[in-house]
């Protein structure tokens, strides 16, 4: 059962990603006059939430004792995303506060 709440937290995570990536290709989709739809083109989509949530599913198939423990590494989700992006030579957008 706990694969199976992974898996749809890992589709939703997915189909978030696929409309983010549609809303990028076809701008006519957005708000183009909201100063907060540049800082999100500026942003490049992060793949960290999908990945993490796919290493979780893997584990608490192969190893169900681990429970829904793998899903914690969720709160690090933005730090790893920061450090994949250095390792791929990507500018990482400063969030405006």
């Amino acid at each position: 059962m706990r694969s199976l709440y992974i898996a749809i937290l890992l589709l939703s995570s997915l189909s978030l990603l696929g409309t983010s990536w549609r809303g990028r290709r076809h701008r006519e989709l957005l708000h183009a006059d909201q100063p907060e739809v540049e800082d999100w083109l500026d942003d490049p989509p992060g793949l960290s939430v999908a990945g993490i949530l796919l290493l979780s599913l893997v584990l608490s198939i192969l190893l169900p004792q681990v429970g829904t423990f793998p899903l914690l590494l969720l709160f690090f989700a933005d730090p790893i995303n920061v450090v994949v992006l250095r390792l791929l030579g990507k500018p990482v957008a400063r969030r405006r506060r």
